[in-house]
């Protein structure tokens, strides 16, 4: 058995030369027992590093876990309070529907000047604007009753009614005399005839 140096890859290494085993790595020789240190060396760094990774995915399951009930935790408590939410709009939104409709026509009319209306008819061209604005779409109501009529004339049996052109007066006339008609013998507590007629 005889030890002697060979070179691999760059790096001396002593090898022993035997009849059965010609390449066998020989721990004993100087430069395969430096090698061994290096590779005993480079396994305790590896093994370090390997725990030190194991922490951090250990680590980051545990964080990982805590956001899951933490996640879990918020998901319930927005669940309860859509419930809240809704027991509360089960029992506020008929109050609130109910305010809006008997107030919108405020709003609606509130921006008409009733000025222009003569003072005999002023108060029920008043009553019926609020009404028709709580029965009928805020466009129909803003077309053809705040953007129609333009004046009113109220005698004991007679009200006329002026439209600002003939194609609105005609609308008026045949699309909403009857709630006008309801509106009107509601507020005088009797009823009266309606003309509808052209500005002049």
């Amino acid at each position: 058995m005889k030890c002697f140096r060979k070179e691999n890859r760059g790096i001396d290494i002593e090898i022993i030369h035997t009849d059965l085993d010609p390449v066998a790595v020989d721990f004993s020789c100087p430069s395969t027992e430096r090698i061994g240190k290096i590779l005993e060396r480079s396994l305790a760094v590896a093994e370090t590093e390997w725990k030190d990774i194991w922490q951090e995915l250990e680590s980051l399951k545990r964080e990982n876990k805590y956001l899951r009930n933490l996640l879990d935790v918020t998901l319930d408590k927005v669940v309860e309070i859509e419930r809240r939410i809704n027991r509360v709009e089960e029992k506020v939104n008929p109050g609130l529907e109910l305010y809006y409709r008997e107030n919108k026509g405020i709003g609606y009319a509130g921006k008409y000047n009733f000025e222009q209306i003569d003072e005999s008819a002023r108060e029920l061209i008043k009553s019926l604007f609020y009404e028709a604005a709580k029965k009928i779409s805020s466009p129909s109501f803003e077309t053809w009753f705040t953007g129609t009529i333009t004046d009113a004339r109220l005698t004991e049996d007679l009200l006329i009614i002026y439209a600002n052109n003939d194609f609105g007066r005609d609308w008026l006339e045949t699309k909403y005399s009857d709630l006008i008609h309801e509106i009107v013998a509601k507020f005088l507590q009797r009823e009266v005839q309606i003309q509808f007629v052209k500005d002049r």
